[in-house]
Parts: structure tokens; sequence; C-alpha cells
């Protein structure tokens, strides 16, 4: 199902617009772990940004997951665009963003994008993973232990790690 978002001015003229198609999102879903975000340079008949958010498909192609105009490459404006991406793909959000590092967007994304990733959550997501994949979590010092003694020499170290 296609979605169209959009934003007018007070005299009713089009500001903003952000437009998906069924396709758009259904490839977001499948391919969304990781969004390009990039704005054109008022390079269209109209001399206003047009920002596109793609990401790559399992075949190493891209793919197109929304665009649409806007007024402006503010703050305010990207985060207007990412609220309305955020809601046209069912909050479904990226592990991570890729931009040409426009200030203003970064300022966006933070905002919009990773507000919620508290660290409790991490680490309830990091343990999930653990679990999922039987891995084991063991620190660098207690891997190395087993090589290393406070009283060994450099050349004792060596020894016991070849082995």
């Amino acid at each position: 199902m296609m979605v169209s978002r959009y934003k007018v001015d007070e005299d009713d003229r089009l500001q903003h617009l952000l437009w998906a198609d069924g396709q758009c999102r259904m490839d977001y879903e499948c391919f969304g772990d990781v969004l390009s975000f990039d704005a054109t340079y008022k390079v269209n008949k109209y001399e206003k940004p047009l920002v596109v958010f793609t990401g790559v498909n399992n075949h190493a192609q891209t793919v197109v997951f929304a665009c649409g105009p806007v007024g402006d490459e503010t703050e305010e404006t990207y985060t207007w665009l990412l609220e309305q991406f955020d809601d046209c793909m069912n909050r479904k959000k990226p592990y991570s963003v890729v931009t040409d590092g426009d200030r203003a967007m970064e300022q966006a994304i933070a905002k919009c994008m990773f507000r919620d990733y508290l660290i409790d959550e991490f680490e309830k997501k990091w343990a999930e993973i653990i679990e999922e994949y039987g891995l084991q979590e063991i620190s660098l010092n207690a891997s190395v232990k087993r090589y290393v003694d406070s009283s060994n020499t450099l050349a004792e170290f060596f020894e016991q790690f070849q082995r």
C-alpha cells in the first residue's frame, strides 16, 4: 500500500512531502537494517532538496525505501521527515543510519531514530543474542590469564602462548 505524508505552509503551499509505495515499504521491512539518508542539492525545477531514503538488498543492489522534496535542510525539517518515515514504516528502526555528515541530519537522527535506546535495552538485547547463538561472553583478561602470570618474563609469555 502506497503512503504519502505532506506538510503545507501558512499559504497552503506544499512545504514537505514523503512518499513510499508498497514495494518500498516491503523492501524496508526486509532490508531496512541499515538506512542511507541523503538530500540532493536543489537540482530540480523548484530548486528544493530531494531527500531519498535508501538501503541495499541481499543482491547488493540499491533499493529506495522512500523519498520526497522538502522546503529546506534544517533540523526541524529532517525531524519531521524522520518522524513521518518512522510512522510509514510501522515504527521499525534501523540498526544504523548512514549520512553525508550534515549536522542537521545527525541531530534529527539522534532525536528521532535512537532516542529510545537505553543502556538497559542494549544489555537485554545483548543477553538475547548471546543466548540465541550459544555464545560465551568472556572478558579479555579471562582469556589471557592462562598465558600471563605476574611472575612471567616476556619469553615465558610467548612460550606459553605458542603452546
